[in-house]
């Protein structure tokens, strides 16, 4: 288990409210760079779509990036996935690295920045 994880070394495997949530493939962007992979929640994948980490849960929810690839760009939005239903909704507009920070007061507080110097948040 990671203690502090980062976009770069997380968990790959967590229980959260009984569901397993596991990424596999999991593979660096660029070298050096954020991991995505794909996610499965019971061993039910997300086909076409692949994640980046770590993953917070609050409730029946994780919150976590989504990686995207637009016309001549790449990155990031946060979603959120409810554990039961699967259903997964984007909460945030594209950013180059969404690194998660915490949930506090229905803030999701994330960084967009290597450095940590570029805090976002977002009510949910």
């Amino acid at each position: 288990m990671t203690l502090f994880e980062t976009p770069w070394d997380f968990d790959h495997k967590k229980v959260f409210n009984n569901k397993i949530i596991e990424y596999s493939d999991v593979q660096e962007i660029v070298q050096g760079g954020p991991e995505i992979g794909k996610l499965s929640i019971d061993n039910k994948t997300f086909e076409e779509k692949l994640f980046g980490g770590p993953c917070l849960n609050h409730g029946e929810f994780i919150y976590l990036p989504v990686y995207l690839r637009k016309f001549l760009n790449r990155g990031f939005q946060l979603c959120r996935i409810n554990l039961f239903s699967r259903k997964l909704d984007i909460l945030t507009s594209f950013e180059d690295l969404i690194y998660l920070d915490r949930i506090e007061n229905n803030k999701i507080y994330y960084y967009i920045a290597l450095e940590k110097n570029k805090l976002k948040l977002v009510h949910y």
